[in-house]
């Protein structure tokens, strides 16, 4: 086989960019780079892919730090990768991720209660146009339709929604997801829609004039003048004035969600919720909130625009084990009751 790993791999992530799959193309580029450091070479062989191989990745990736999901995000697209560039090829080997972790856990709480929600969705009534309401706004947005996550509510276009009808396709996965919006939520789109410059996106997000806070210079001793060897002592100092950078589209986006993380935190301790409000906070309270409501889980399935009932039940599955140990409490009360 003359095609290495490292060849393959490069091909893919050359694909993802050319079908527009920025989100699957950062996760395999991520993935390679990271494959390479922990081995120390550029090119990595098919044939070298073993247990011991993928064994030393993993504790090599922990090592960095890095997060269970992470780990198991970077092994499944080694995986995906390995398994298709080895199809109907010889050498390939059955089972060959089965001792590295490829799960998904959902240790960290990350839904808030109704009250918080309630609490979000009065301040957003409020008229006020500092960065931190439009946190809250964007906030109450993705809960209000369906869970949307951010990087889907910032791409949205005029053209997505229609007479109360929001139609999109999910960065993520590519599948069309259509809701209804509710008047509450018509609301805060026709008042952010007001102060949006750009002339195709749907909300005041992505395409915006950049603003910089200029730093006022501090003014200087003489002995700092002296060091700094200007030619005359007391004279203004005159520098090259840093050129503005141009950002890609994804590096706006991603400078746009940083934003909005910083600024749910800081709403967070204004509410003293003792926990950390985050982008992803708002999709996974409406999935909790729903499962509390008794719904069914292929109707959340449905809501959040997963590709499979088997993604919604590995979010859902601490929720359930939950439940589970409530019922086997009542269980046990109950026979011990009737001794």
């Amino acid at each position: 086989m003359n095609e290495t790993l490292t060849v393959f791999m490069i091909s893919e992530i050359e694909r993802f960019r050319e079908e527009g799959r920025e989100p699957a193309r950062r996760i395999y580029h991520n993935m390679l780079r990271t494959l390479r450091e922990s081995a120390g070479k550029e090119e990595i062989g098919f044939e070298e892919v073993t247990p011991v191989f993928l064994g030393k990745y993993e504790h090599w990736l922990l090592g960095k730090r890095l997060s269970w999901n992470t780990v198991s995000t970077y092994m499944r697209a080694l995986r995906a990768g390995y398994n298709r560039g080895m199809k109907g090829r010889p050498g390939y080997v059955t089972g060959l991720f089965d001792k590295v972790y490829t799960g998904t856990r959902s240790d960290v709480k990350r839904a808030v209660d109704a009250r918080t929600v309630g609490r979000m969705i009065r301040m957003s009534g409020c008229p006020d146009e500092s960065a931190s309401a439009k946190a809250v706004d964007w906030f109450v947005l993705m809960f209000m339709l369906r869970g949307i996550p951010f990087v889907d509510l910032a791409h949205l276009r005029r053209s997505n929604l229609d007479k109360g009808e929001l139609t999109y396709c999910r960065h993520k996965t590519g599948q069309e997801v259509s809701i209804s919006v509710p008047r509450e939520a018509m609301e805060i789109i026709n008042r952010r829609m007001v102060e949006n410059c750009h002339p195709s996106y749907l909300l005041p997000i992505l395409g915006q004039p950049r603003t910089r806070k200029r730093h006022t210079k501090k003014a200087l001793t003489p002995y700092q003048e002296y060091q700094y060897a200007l030619p005359i002592l007391g004279q203004p100092r005159t520098g090259k004035r840093r050129q503005e950078k141009v950002l890609t589209p994804y590096q706006e986006y991603q400078c746009e969600l940083r934003n909005l993380n910083r600024r749910l935190e800081r709403v967070s301790v204004d509410l003293r919720l003792g926990g950390r409000l985050s982008s992803y906070t708002a999709r996974h309270t409406w999935a909790t909130i729903a499962f509390h409501q008794e719904t069914p889980v292929g109707v959340i399935s449905r809501g959040l625009g997963h590709s499979s009932v088997k993604v919604t039940e590995t979010y859902l599955k601490p929720f359930g084990d939950k439940e589970v140990d409530r019922t086997n409490r009542k269980i046990l009360n109950y026979v011990l009751s009737a001794v």
